[in-house]
């Protein structure tokens, strides 16, 4: 008898009682619905989060990935009336044919460009500042380690030689993480971590992160038969609002360690071969705290 796929056994024995996710669900939502409410997010739109959200994602978990194509199937397995499940794939087709003519997002670029120009300044002070433009050698492709670069272009084009570095520069300086003048450009945070101005940059990121920590525990909950990833977290109850903050501090320098070593790691890993999946792994952590009577956040403490 062959093995059962792991989107069989989500579909066919769920790992977790039915108590138990809403239990979970619900206690997930509450950052969320804080976030739709602080954004003027009203019910028909959530409503319609969670509609596309379902029907994007039960395909994948059918017990039979054919036969969720068919409108029937998917109301079936979502709950939601055939029309709904008709009305989405025409809109879904109209969004995608709109969304191959947008440019891709640089986002991802610029972090890469940031992340390798840190690690260059914290071995060299000098290069927290580069001119823009300055003669350099062509990487060769791979991973192999590059001399020092001579510009920020050449910083750029270790990252890629398909983004423009004039684009990635423009990108890093609407983040507020650089300054450009007279043909140099400086780095400027430590941590890529846009302005406060640019909050929906910071929501972009924050989501990338907590859907990438929240998938990881769900995957150890729910997939009996697969290797866990990393997913710890340690904490402390009845300190005070100082302790915190404290604790927070010591984490920031600790994280500052690991992400020099992670780094380095990085760098020495082999691309996928030819032909193999290629994968995205992100290592993260942070801090949180909490009132133990209400779940309150503590109060915003203003930044130096």
């Amino acid at each position: 008898m062959p093995t059962p796929t792991p989107a069989q056994r989500s579909h066919a024995e769920p790992q977790v009682s039915r108590h138990a996710a809403e239990q979970a669900i619900q206690s997930l939502l509450q950052p969320l619905l804080k976030l739709a409410l602080r954004a003027g997010l009203k019910y028909p739109e959530l409503d319609a989060l969670l509609r596309d959200g379902l029907l994007n994602l039960a395909p994948q978990l059918a017990a039979n990935p054919k036969a969720s194509h068919n409108n029937s199937q998917l109301s079936v397995l979502t709950g939601l009336h055939r029309k709904a499940v008709a009305q989405w794939r025409e809109q879904a087709a109209k969004s995608a044919v709109e969304g191959a003519r947008h440019e891709p997002a640089l986002r991802s670029h610029a972090a890469k460009v940031f992340t390798l120009w840190q690690h260059e300044v914290q071995m060299n002070a000098h290069l927290r500042r580069l001119p823009i433009h300055a003669p350099y050698s062509a990487v060769p492709p791979g991973r192999g380690k590059a001399a020092l670069p001579q510009s920020f272009a050449a910083l750029a084009r270790q990252v890629s030689t398909d983004v423009h570095p004039r684009s990635l520069l423009d990108e890093l300086l609407r983040l507020g993480l650089v300054t450009e003048a007279g043909g140099e450009v400086c780095l400027q945070r430590s941590e890529f971590v846009p302005q406060r101005a640019a909050h929906d940059d910071l929501l972009a990121l924050l989501a990338a992160n907590a859907r990438a920590h929240l998938s990881t525990g769900l995957n150890n909950c729910t997939e009996a038969d697969c290797q866990p990833w990393l997913e710890q977290a340690i904490w402390a109850d009845g300190v005070s609002l100082d302790s915190a903050l404290h604790l927070d501090a010591e984490a920031r320098e600790l994280w500052a360690a690991a992400h020099r070593l992670l780094f380095a790691a990085i760098e020495a890993m082999p691309e996928a071969p030819p032909g193999e999946p290629r994968y995205r792994v992100r290592v993260g952590m942070y801090a949180h705290a909490e009132t133990l009577s209400s779940a309150e956040e503590p109060p915003c403490t203003p930044q130096p």
